[in-house]
Order: C-alpha cells, then sequence, then structure tokens
C-alpha cells in the first residue's frame, strides 16, 4: 500500500495533517525479552498498518524514552536493528517518518562510585543554589561532567542512527534536550525535547526528586525558549517523566514558565509509568495544559518492587489544521493476551471513544501564530527545466525550505561558513564538486544550505556557480570570504558589494585601456545589507568580538581580478585607485560568480568578504590570523542577512519562468 501527502485546498481555507507515532518504555535489553519481541513486532505492524489504512500516513515517530534496558552500548547496537526494521516496514508502507527521541532513566549507566561527592550532591542537595547554580553556568562543574559520562552512550548512538531525523535540529545545554522544526505545506511544527532523567542517576525512589528547568528550554532553542515557540504554528513538549516526578520548585518551572502559557504545547507526551493515561487541565479559565503518557511498547508483564501490571501498547496521536483553527486526536492502542495464546492489539477502551470509532473526540488546539497563506506556486520546488516536486511526489521533498548555495575560495573561509551550519552531509555532484548541505534557522526563517570550496579565480567561480546553481535550484548564492583593503577599511571590517568591477577586462596598447565590466549584486540583497549594516545585531552571533576595534560594515563596490595584490607600490594597485577609485576591497572570485548569476535571473546573489588585510604588510597580517577574523566576520554578516531575507517566489515551468 501507499500513502500520499495528506493536503487540500479550498477557495477559503487550507488543510494540513500532522500524525505521529509516540512510542515509550520498550526496556531493549531485559532479560527474555528478546525471545518475545518478534512475535509482537509483527502484530504492531498489522495493526499499525490497518490503522494507517483508517486515518492516513504517519510524518513523526517520537520515543519518550527508556528504549534500552541499561544504557549499554550493546543494548543501543539493538536499538539501531530494531529501527532499520521498523523504517524498511514503514517503507512498505508507503511513508518514511522523522524520528526523534529523548533519554529516560534506563538510557543512562549510572556511577559506579556511589561515595562520588558530585553524585551525593545530586541525590541529596539539588534544591541548594550551591549546587544548582554551578551545575548549569559551568559545563565543566563535577556535577555536569557526571550527567554528561552517564548519557555518553546515548547521545554516541544518537548521533550516528541512519533513520531520517528532522532536518532542522539544535541541541540543548543537556545531553538529550533539542529542540526540532518539521515543515509541512507552509506549517511549522515545533517539537521540544527535554531530559528529565538526569536526576536519576541513583537507584531508590525518586518520584518527586527529579528536575526540568528554564535554563533547557532556552539552551534547546537558541537562547530563547519563548521566541523559539512563537515562531512555529503549534509545538509538541517531550519528557519521559510525568510532572509529578518533579521537584515542587521543578512543577512550578513546568508550569509557570517552560509550558506557559497553556497552549505553547499542543500536547506534552511522556512515559515511564507503563500506563495510558490522558489528561486536560485548565487553571484559572486558561486554556488547558494537555498531557498524554504512554503506556510501555513492550516488555516483561510486570515492573517495580511490587510487580505492578505493565500495560502495553501505543498510540496514533492527529493535529489537523484547517484554515486558522486545529484540533488534535489521540488513537490509542493496547495489547492484550488472548485465551488460546498470543496477544492482539486494538482500541484502548479504557478512553472514552465515540461508538464505532478509535480515535478520541477532536479537541480544538489554539494556534501560536496564524496559518499566513495556503500552498502556492513556491511551495513547489523546481528541480529541473522540466519538472517540479509537488505533494503527489513522494520520492522528492515535500516541504519547502528556502535554498542557499555558499562559494567559498580557500580553507579558512569554508570553516568559518560551516560553522553556522547544523546536520552537515556530504553530497557529491556527477561531475566531481563535493559539497556540504547543511541547516540554518532563525527568525521563523528556514534555510537548506549548500557550500562548497572551490579554490582562487573568477572564472573556477563562474564555472562552480553554475554548477551548484544547476544543481541546488538555490534562492540564493553568497560568495563569503576575505579580501584585502583598498581604502576607508580597517582590519576586521566586511563589505558587502553592491557591484564588483572585474578590473581587468579591457584593450592593450601602449597603454591598457580599461573597459569596465562590472557585475551587479541583487537589489534586494543589497537593501537587506544596507538595513543590517545599520542594526549591528549580526555581532551577536560571533562568539567574541574586542569592542575597541568592533569591526564595520560597508556596502559598496569592490574589485575582482586575477591577481593577488600584495603591494601599495604595486602598479596593479595604482591601476585601481586611479580606475576604480570607488572600490573598497579587490579579491579574485566576486566578479565570477555574479556572470553566473546573470544567466540565472530567477537567483539572488550578494559578495560578502571580510577584510584580512590592508595590501602592505599582507604576510603580517596572516601570520597574526586575520584571516580567520575576517571570515568569521564575513559569515557572521552573511548568515544575518539570510535570517532576515525572504526570497521572492518564482518557479519554472517547462523551462519558463
Amino acid at each position: 500500500m501507499s500513502y500520499s501527502t495528506q493536503f487540500k485546498q479550498t477557495s477559503d481555507h487550507t488543510e494540513v495533517i500532522f500524525r505521529w507515532l509516540h512510542l515509550t518504555d520498550l526496556h531493549l535489553g531485559m532479560d527474555g525479552l528478546g525471545d518475545l519481541w518478534p512475535n509482537v513486532e509483527q502484530i504492531f505492524f498489522e495493526d499499525l498498518e490497518y490503522l494507517c489504512k483508517k486515518v492516513g500516513p504517519i510524518d513523526l515517530v517520537m520515543f519518550t524514552g527508556d528504549i534500552t534496558q541499561g544504557g549499554s552500548k550493546p543494548e543501543f547496537q539493538e536499538v539501531d536493528k530494531l529501527l532499520t526494521n521498523f523504517w524498511e516496514k514503514f517503507d512498505q508502507m508507503g511513508f518514511q517518518p522523522k524520528f526523534l527521541a529523548v533519554p529516560g532513566n534506563h538510557d543512562l549507566v549510572r556511577p559506579h562510585n556511589k561515595f562520588d561527592p558530585a553524585l551525593i550532591g545530586l541525590e541529596d542537595s539539588w534544591d541548594n543554589p550551591k549546587i544548582q547554580n554551578p551545575f548549569w553556568d559551568n559545563i565543566e562543574s563535577d556535577q555536569r561532567q557526571l550527567v554528561i559520562k552517564a548519557f555518553e552512550n546515548y547521545v554516541q548512538w544518537w548521533h550516528n542512527i541512519t533513520v531520517p531525523k528532522p532536518e532542522i535540529y539544535s541541541e540543548g545545554i543537556l545531553p538529550g534536550d533539542f529542540s526540532a522544526t518539521i515543515y509541512k505545506d507552509g506549517f511549522r511544527l515545533g517539537i521540544l525535547g527535554l531530559n528529565s532523567a538526569f536526576l536519576q542517576l541513583m537507584g531508590g525512589d525518586r518520584k518527586g526528586k527529579l528536575a526540568l528547568d528554564m535554563r533547557q528550554f532556552n539552551g534547546a532553542c537558541n537562547s530563547n525558549g519563548p521566541y523559539w515557540a512563537k515562531e512555529h504554528h503549534a509545538c509538541l513538549l517531550l519528557t519521559h517523566h510525568p510532572q509529578d516526578w518533579l521537584t515542587d520548585q521543578a512543577q512550578e518551572q513546568l508550569n509557570s514558565e517552560i509550558h506557559s502559557p497553556p497552549e505553547r504545547f499542543a500536547l506534552h507526551l511522556f512515559g515511564h509509568m507503563h500506563e495510558f493515561n490522558l489528561r486536560s487541565l485548565a487553571e484559572g479559565a486558561a486554556n488547558a495544559r494537555r498531557r498524554l503518557q504512554g503506556c510501555s511498547l513492550f516488555g516483561m508483564e510486570g515492573w517495580g518492587d511490587q510487580n505492578q501490571e505493565r500495560v502495553h501498547g501505543y498510540s496514533l496521536c492527529e493535529l489537523k489544521i484547517e484554515g486558522d483553527t486545529a484540533s488534535l486526536r489521540i488513537y490509542p492502542r493496547k495489547a492484550e493476551k488472548k485465551q488460546g495464546g498470543g496477544w492482539e492489539i486494538h482500541s484502548d477502551i479504557s478512553f472514552r471513544l465515540p461508538k464505532g470509532d478509535e480515535g478520541t473526540e477532536p479537541v480544538t488546539v489554539k494556534l501560536l501564530r496564524k496559518l499566513e497563506r495556503p500552498m502556492v506556486a513556491k511551495d513547489k520546488i523546481p528541480i529541473d527545466n522540466n519538472s517540479t516536486i509537488t505533494q503527489e511526489n513522494q520520492t522528492q521533498r515535500q516541504t519547502y525550505i528556502n535554498r542557499a548555495v555558499i562559494l567559498t575560495a580557500i580553507p579558512p573561509e569554508y570553516i568559518a561558513v560551516s560553522a553556522h551550519l547544523s546536520n552537515l552531509k556530504e553530497e557529491i555532484h556527477p561531475q566531481g564538486t563535493i559539497y556540504e548541505i547543511g541547516k540554518f534557522s532563525a527568525n521563523g526563517k528556514f534555510w537548506e544550505v549548500g557550500i562548497v570550496e572551490i579554490g582562487q579565480g573568477n572564472t573556477g567561480a563562474a564555472m562552480e556557480a553554475e554548477r551548484a546553481i544547476a544543481h541546488f535550484q538555490p534562492d540564493v548564492v553568497m560568495f563569503v570570504g576575505v579580501a584585502g583593503g583598498i581604502k576607508d577599511v580597517k582590519l576586521g571590517d566586511v563589505v558587502a558589494a553592491t557591484k564588483v568591477y572585474g578590473y581587468e577586462s579591457g584593450k592593450t596598447k601602449l597603454e591598457f585601456e580599461p573597459r569596465p565590466d562590472v557585475g551587479q549584486s541583487s537589489y534586494n540583497l543589497i537593501q537587506r545589507a544596507r538595513a543590517e549594516a545599520k542594526r549591528r545585531s549580526w555581532l551577536e552571533r560571533l562568539k567574541s568580538v574586542d569592542s575597541s576595534s568592533s569591526p564595520s560594515v560597508f556596502v559598496a563596490p569592490i574589485a575582482a581580478g586575477e591577481k593577488v595584490v600584495a603591494s601599495k607600490k604595486s602598479s596593479t594597485f595604482d591601476f585601481l585607485q586611479n580606475n576604480y577609485g570607488d572600490a573598497l576591497a579587490v579579491e579574485m572570485e566576486g566578479r565570477g560568480l555574479l556572470e553566473a548569476v546573470h544567466a540565472n535571473q530567477q537567483v539572488s546573489a550578494v559578495i560578502i568578504r571580510g577584510i584580512s588585510d590592508l595590501i602592505d604588510s599582507k604576510s603580517e597580517a596572516d601570520a597574526n590570523g586575520s584571516k580567520e577574523i575576517a571570515a568569521r566576520h564575513a559569515s557572521a554578516f552573511a548568515f544575518e542577512i539570510l535570517a532576515k531575507f525572504t526570497p521572492v517566489a518564482v518557479v519554472k515551468k517547462n523551462g519558463k519562468n
């Protein structure tokens, strides 16, 4: 069977549907589980296929902790095999969902030394500010290092899994903390995952002794969790533990800071208790907080010191967006042993379900922001002159993310650019060019960015820019790197080129007669560069800036040739001053890039250069690290432009604009 992306459009509204599978508490590695799991896995997929035939395909699989029994490397290796098998089955069913997970208290390795003062401090004195403050403020503190070590296997596993993960994903300050964005048909779903198990490094009853903190929320969301949430239409929260396992202080943090206002998260999903529970609680006439506790996917029938009954099953959740309203439904599934042997999965009738239906009644979800528009032409991503990706084409991309290509010439430039990207993956062009593709998001804008180091020279820049444009079909192309300052600039300053003079174009007689060859950066990017040059907020993208020599940004012409200009006494420098007196800097690739973009009018382009030398004393400046500094400054400004820039929607149909 196969499914198409569910998207409906009428004259007055759109419908977008997100579905996710909520799994929790598998405890892979538990004694006796391995022999029983294959039968259960078969029944699980039979039921899931039945359910998906009724409701539609799945976009996400989310696991809320205790995926292993003891957090060991061999157990996580078994998890990899399990996930590979899962995604093979999903593929047979016609969809490839993304995967997200948060760790549980069984996904860590407990410290061996029970008398470690750092461990004792976490166990007995967490409410003491002398323990908490160093823990949050200093990654090198003994307590933080203890937590990092405990989740080392989990983190290594997560980084190396091969099943699909969201392209837009940011890690937080604790192992397993994250924020992610799923983009579908113009709708942005945010998922926040927080590690609630970091204080369960020891045995014994820890109910009421665990923690969540606002600093985790902010740390996973580029230092501003509330802003991150508001940039999405709806958000979900994932933890392993329910609220009542937190300290009073942490429960207050959760309810008054993290999950506040209540509509910030459409649903809080967790596990740990091995039984289903769906709660909706409204306080003080505010909107309700909804919490879904998942039961154990599978395990032994008893758990805990009192051998409590373990409920097995899973849930499928559906968020349906129609125009500016949304609704949420839960399809709870429960596994039960049957007379005569074997298991069967069916609706969990402990939930209040409408007669003849297997899902809960839809409940209204308040959107965090208005859905801007129905799907329009821009949501179709051109892949070549004769074909366009649409929602019906499941083998290609289904969502629109703005695309940029950034070219660099030398390693310091490439390194500086790549530092702003996450989830870098290598991609090789059929002609051999090696790109890395990464993700960048800011201010609600989501970019897929291809980067490449091409070497020096305008000819190579033109060829590689043309190749990259054909390969990626980007909205924006940039050349980001360093340049020599001719006038009015100091080391570390940035120049966004309004135009680039190809200064070697001309006619040779007794004397060389210049015939100006000029490439223009795109108007919309020049305007954005002017705006950001005034605001100075781009400096926040730099780790450190010397306030006494804070870099300035100039939006002005530059010159490009095929020579390294290394002396103000050279004839080339005199030529530049005499014929291109408004050029602030000189480099070797910008004119070639703009020539390639001239033949691709649908692409916006700009050249961003950091000043690495002032022509004289070039070698001395290079030895002092000026290239690296200039490259970092140019990259920071380039990504500030992307963070604020909205591309013009241009769609190619049958090779025509």
